[in-house]
């Protein structure tokens, strides 16, 4: 009996020592990012395959859909990627394979020690960043200490409120662009109000004979990788002014403009593709309207598009 006992307790010891050194994380291997813009979820994501890392935040806090731009020179250590793929107000702690994100909001998180097992973790000095960790050990029962959400990616197998906060937060995040386009039927310059995924657009465009159109459109943009996409506008365009409008001509344009387009940078865009479109006009007399028939065509067309600011 007791030397079974002492084989236990052998096992026991190794199994534990094991845990410790499993979760030690390397900081000074080189971390390769890829190149161009990627999603700071995507980053976070390399990282932890590189590293074997785990990284923990309140989605509330850190938009982990933003975009960050990775140079030629994307080799680098631990810190050194954090320091470029995080803004200046948010901040990070290591806790082991653990990495906590949160923003500066004069909170300090414990000081890191080495621990031998969740058991000798002090729950009390994580109750001030309740609001800011994320279930950071799965295995501990917070439950007498601290309320926090858990995340179905640190494991559980159970769908998160988390995800619908992301996915709710990405919706709302508002892009104001700049787009300039140009196709031999019509010169655009348009304002271009985003949320992601879908956008509308106020335009004003030159048909390159003195006449000048006021037009609205709806569109949707697909991403492919973090510098190639896909873009679709439906807009409709009235004659507003000018030499046309004066001959007592009304004009309405509908355009359809798909387009592949390459990120530059994070705010610099180029796009390229077919414009579509269908011309309605007819004549204004002081009797009747005379209906001047429809014409169909379509053009190959280039533009570029900046983004101006991001609005929560």
């Amino acid at each position: 009996m007791q030397k079974l006992i002492y084989i236990v307790v052998f096992w026991v010891g190794l199994l534990s020592s094991w845990n410790v050194l499993g979760q030690t994380v390397a900081t000074k291997e080189t971390i390769v990012l890829p190149t161009g813009m990627i999603r700071l979820k995507e980053a976070f994501a390399s990282i932890s395959d590189q590293t074997g890392c785990v990284f923990s935040y309140d989605s509330n806090n850190i938009n982990d859909q933003a975009f960050v731009f990775i140079g030629k020179n994307n080799r680098f250590t631990l810190e050194s990627s954090l320091s470029t793929i995080l803004a200046p107000d948010v901040k990070y702690k290591r806790i082991n394979k653990y990495i906590v994100i949160f923003r500066n909001v004069n909170q300090n998180l414990p000081d890191e020690k080495p621990l031998k097992s969740n058991k000798n973790l002090d729950l009390t000095d994580l109750k001030p960043l309740a609001s800011e960790i994320v279930y950071l050990f799965p295995k501990v029962d917070f439950s007498d200490t601290i309320k926090v959400k858990r995340p179905s990616s640190l494991g559980g197998g159970t769908s998160s409120p988390l995800s619908s906060n992301v996915t709710e937060k990405t919706l709302l995040e508002k892009q104001w662009m700049l787009d300039a386009t140009y196709d031999p039927h019509l010169l655009h310059l348009s304002l271009i109000l985003g949320v992601k995924s879908f956008f509308g657009k106020a335009s004003f465009g030159y048909d390159y004979h003195d006449s000048y159109h006021l037009g609205l459109g709806v569109g949707m943009k697909i991403p492919i990788t973090p510098t190639l996409g896909l873009s679709l506008d439906l807009s409709q365009y009235a004659l507003a002014f000018g030499r046309t409008k004066k001959m007592d001509i009304n004009a309405f344009t509908t355009e359809l403009n798909p387009k592949v387009t390459y990120a530059l940078s994070k705010r610099l865009q180029l796009k390229a593709g077919p414009s579509v479109y269908r011309l309605q006009s007819s004549l204004k007399t002081k009797n009747e309207r005379i209906d001047l028939g429809s014409h169909w065509g379509c053009n190959a067309s280039v533009g570029v598009q900046f983004l101006l600011f991001e609005s929560k």
